[in-house]
């Protein structure tokens, strides 16, 4: 699935999920998630690029590889897409940018 298509929800939670790889002490890389989720490396970069929206069970597996609740990090990435169109009507816009949402903090 092309980048464009991609909703900005899909794309908050990609960042999200890399903030929190990021925290970890030490960081967490995608094959430190392969080895405990058993998803594949290559489709972990899909999904955190994000080329692919990540399905329910796989954010349930990363999230609890990362031990983060997985009802947090989605209302957290709910938020930025909520500021991110609220700034968007104020400007005017009727199109969506494509550019990766913030990461959480």
């Amino acid at each position: 699935m092309p980048r464009a298509e991609l909703s900005y929800l899909t794309i908050a939670v990609a960042a999200h999920v890399r903030a929190s790889m990021a925290r970890q002490t030490p960081p967490v890389t995608q094959l430190d998630l392969e080895r405990v989720t058993g998803i594949p490396q290559s489709t972990l970069s899909r999904l955190l690029i994000p080329r692919q929206p990540m399905l329910v069970d796989q954010l349930d597996l990363i999230c609890g590889a990362l031990d983060v609740d997985p009802a947090l990090l989605l209302d957290s990435a709910r938020q930025v897409v909520a500021e991110h169109q609220a700034g968007r009507r104020g400007r005017g816009e009727t199109r969506p940018e494509q550019r990766s949402a913030a990461s959480p903090d």
